[in-house]
């Protein structure tokens, strides 16, 4: 077994964990965290919550974290890139993006069907081209119906009261944005699960009979994944929306390790739970530094270490690594350490000393 395998703190209850879940459609991501905290008995002074929405309609991986696992969700959020695979309709614009939301009427000087049409007709390396287009950083507009906030209110409560809130634009990350294939008039709609790995039972239409776009997308934090869709749509001379979406990566965690609810319900305890837990150095695969006993203690004072005196053997530009320490129990996780060309902090400390 490896030092990695082998890491470990006090307990994973005590220092808490992240678990990986496959949420199905139609839950909310805090529909979960109640699922959670319900079958475990949460009390008020527990904290559970979790790394990155995924919307209602959409299905797939959300990492939940449960106590001072938590305080990696900043790390979570800048370091692991999330995936997507999801299917788009061409033509058709709603007010969410999506296919839960109302149909937007537009200026009658394009006939956005036949657009539709034409666009499904063209050459894929075409689409394959704007495509392209979007990758690399861009700023992206939020959602009306979004958690994002104004004067401390989500934008979603503006929207539904009619008051649609147009907010600056952010920057956002695109690693990957590949067009998989186009269909239109499917005969037979088992085709689509070739590339669509989760439930379409719950979209309320025809698939079959939609001019309908599969793509696969990998960004970074904070991206809205709908508005994405629309941005390339907009590069292709267009609109449309998306009728399904699977988040099937976080970082290094696929979906094939998602817990599903029967299996958490399965659990008769949190210690239980914590067996499913992920190694954090597996997440965060970052350097791993191994500090003297005097260089610890002074680290978990807080006192900056020259850089000189705790090298890096890795050149990467991320700031940050792991600190560890061999303990009787084994390697045993310090913090988080934060690196720059003069000194070395502790920046986040894992768990407290007994």
């Amino acid at each position: 077994m490896t030092n990695i395998d082998k890491a470990k703190t006090k307990s994973q209850v005590d220092a808490g964990f992240i678990i990986p879940v496959h949420k199905p459609v139609g839950m909310t991501s805090f529909d979960v965290i109640r699922f959670i905290k319900k079958k475990f008995a949460f009390t008020r002074h527990m904290k559970i919550g979790h790394f990155g929405t995924l919307d209602p309609f959409a299905e797939g991986l959300l990492l939940v974290g449960i106590g001072r696992a938590l305080r990696l969700m900043p790390f979570v959020h800048e370091l692991c890139p999330k995936s997507y695979i999801g299917i788009g309709r061409l033509g058709v614009k709603t007010v969410t993006g999506d296919h839960t939301g109302e149909k937007v009427l537009l200026a009658a000087n394009i006939d956005y069907e036949v657009w539709a049409r034409n666009i499904i007709q063209t050459e894929e390396e075409i689409l394959k081209e704007h495509a392209g287009a979007l990758v690399g950083k861009y700023l992206q507009a939020r959602p009306y119906f979004s958690a994002a906030k104004l004067d401390g209110i989500p934008l979603y409560k503006y929207a539904r009261q009619g008051e649609f809130i147009d907010v600056q634009k952010i920057e956002r990350t695109i690693y990957e944005f590949e067009v998989i294939k186009k269909y239109f008039d499917i005969q037979d709609l088992r085709i689509l699960n070739t590339f669509y790995p989760g439930d379409l039972n719950s979209y309320p239409g025809e698939l079959g009979q939609l001019p309908l776009i599969f793509f696969r997308t990998m960004v970074g934090t904070g991206t809205y994944v709908r508005t994405l869709f629309e941005d390339y749509c907009n590069l292709l001379g267009g609109i449309g929306h998306l009728v399904a979406l699977f988040r099937d990566k976080i970082g290094p965690v696929a979906i094939k390790h998602g817990l599903k609810l029967q299996e958490i319900e399965s659990c008769e305890t949190l210690a239980q739970l914590a067996r499913y837990a992920l190694d954090p150095l597996k997440l965060l695969p970052l350097e791993q530094v191994w500090p003297e006993g005097a260089i610890i203690q002074k680290l978990k004072w807080g006192q900056k270490i020259a850089a000189e005196l705790l090298p890096m053997q890795s050149a990467t530009t991320i700031p940050y690594a792991w600190a560890l320490v061999n303990t009787e129990e084994g390697p045993s996780i310090v913090g988080v350490l934060h690196r720059d060309d003069k000194s070395t902090r502790l920046l986040l400390h894992w768990a407290p000393d007994p």
